[in-house]
């Protein structure tokens, strides 16, 4: 028996695991509302069907066409599980995109589970851009921390090399424009980011980077600290950040970073950065 497919209901847009083994004319019913599924014609031919592979692979170099969402019709009326395919994952929703890759919302079928999938966007890239982009993974994977997000796997098909990472259903950390934020939420947040330092501090890894865009907040209120990609491992990368390089983002870097001595950036650089992000929550400023 083949494996079954996941598919998303046009009607109640709700994910469903259908097995399409044999020839029908008509299309499979959705188990939850009853509605036909009307999926691309790859999904539900038998005889052309790749099972894990339910979305038109494409055969070009990835490019950033690849995430859009108006170039066919069934894509607009798909929300999500419709962007395509990188490797096993199945793409369903763009979350961000940034000069060196982008980040979606994607289902892995072999465990099952929603991951954040982080793509580099170079077709081709060299040795040298591809060694940092798996940095990011192996800096992270040394970690283990509930208020960092966790590294699941990283590898790459056809080309195209990415991350897997823990999803996390939230938003980034933002102040309110128009308030102050509450003095004790604004202490257990940046306790719990000051914990998930020293826990990474630990195990010597760095992370060069720290601001409100890379601390993701959950439904419940809990940080998570992610984006390791100028990330440094004490015991690998000090070949990897050369003398007069300027690494960060400048409202948050340190004054080494700043500086063009990035290669000196250490936790007591991260500290700098998680202060400058303290002073801004509870100064509004």
């Amino acid at each position: 028996m083949e494996p079954p497919v996941r598919l998303i209901c046009g009607d109640c847009l709700q994910s469903v695991e259908l097995y399409l083994e044999g020839s029908s004319d008509s299309p499979p019913l959705c188990p939850n509302c009853g509605g036909t599924i009307e999926g691309p014609p790859s999904m539900l031919d038998s005889g052309t069907r790749e099972a894990t592979r339910p979305l038109p692979e494409s055969t070009q170099p990835f490019s950033p066409e690849v995430s859009s969402r108006d170039t066919t019709l069934w894509i607009e009326r798909w929300s999500k599980g419709s962007l395509g395919t990188v490797g096993r994952f199945q793409l369903r929703e763009l979350l961000g995109d940034g000069g060196f890759g982008e980040v979606f919302l994607a289902y892995d079928p072999r465990l099952d589970r929603d991951v954040a999938l982080k793509v580099l966007k170079l077709a081709n890239p060299d040795d040298r851009v591809v060694q940092r982009f798996f940095r990011e993974a192996r800096a992270a994977a040394r970690l283990d921390h509930p208020n960092i997000v966790t590294v699941h796997d990283a590898g790459h098909d056809d080309g195209r090399f990415w991350i897997a990472y823990q999803y996390v259903a939230g938003r980034a950390l933002s102040r309110p424009r128009d308030r102050r934020m509450d003095v004790a939420a604004v202490a257990r947040l940046i306790r719990d980011l000051a914990d998930a330092l020293d826990h990474a501090h630990r195990q010597e890894v760095f992370h060069r980077d720290l601001k409100p865009a890379n601390i993701l907040v959950d439904d419940r209120g809990r940080p998570h600290l992610t984006d390791f990609g100028l990330a440094r491992r004490a015991d690998l990368d000090s070949d990897l950040t050369r003398d007069g390089a300027i690494l960060g983002t400048p409202a948050y870097m340190s004054p080494e970073q700043a500086g063009g001595r990035s290669h000196l950036a250490d936790e007591r650089s991260d500290v700098y950065s998680l202060g400058v992000i303290f002073f801004e929550l509870l100064c509004g400023r």
